[in-house]
């Protein structure tokens, strides 16, 4: 449910949630009906996967969703009730909403917040790399995870040009793979971090005995 409402929130929202009120009257176009199962059969096998509280995910309906929503305004620009057109009005108010909820959003981040504490590993990778790049020496950090490591904490990401950046990040692997990683950077200072360490700190790296 959370991840749901969470794509929700991202795509539609409080505004474009109200041409959704007509949502019974365009499901008898066909296409828009097709569009409707299509959003939902995506959605659905997005959210079983691990990532799907995620967006961007689901990124491609972005066109289908539109499409729906546009509908949704055209049926409500022509609704009548006891004899007046109150969904003209709705329809003419939704973009000065939809401008106005922007505005919000945009000045809500622009206030300075306190990284959440789940999410401050990745101030201290930033702080590391920072660290080493000033170093007059090369550097490559293999990255110890545990067996319960939280896959999307991914601390081993890389500028396009890996030999040429002045910090390298690197999984590590079993012995034999670790070894041709350390003897293609045998040039370089090679540090070990324990990604899910209590405190995580560089430390010179040294192979696992076998």
């Amino acid at each position: 449910m959370v991840k749901l409402v969470r794509n929700y929130v991202f795509y539609i929202g409080i505004g474009l949630a109200i041409p959704f009120v007509m949502l019974p009257f365009i499901l008898r176009n066909t296409w828009i009906r097709f569009a409707v199962i299509t959003c939902v059969i995506v959605l659905a096998g997005v959210l079983l996967n691990a990532a799907g509280g995620f967006p961007h995910y689901i990124a491609m309906l972005t066109s289908l969703i539109m499409v729906i929503v546009m509908e949704g305004m055209r049926y409500l620009q022509i609704w009548r009730w006891r004899g007046k057109s109150p969904g003209k009005f709705l329809v003419q108010i939704l973009p000065v909403f939809s401008c106005g909820l922007l505005i919000a959003y945009l000045t809500t981040t622009w206030v300075p917040r306190p990284v959440e504490a789940h999410n401050a590993w990745s101030l201290e990778r930033a702080q590391i790399e920072d660290g080493l790049s000033h170093d007059s020496q090369r550097h490559l950090i293999v990255v110890r995870y545990s067996p319960g490591h939280i896959w999307y904490r991914e601390w081993v990401y890389n500028r396009a040009e890996i030999d040429e950046a002045q910090v390298v990040w690197a999984r590590e692997l079993d012995n034999e793979a670790n070894r041709k990683l350390l003897n293609y950077f045998k040039e370089r200072r090679i540090w070990l971090l324990e990604a899910d360490a209590e405190e995580r700190i560089l430390i010179p790296y040294s192979e696992p005995a076998t």
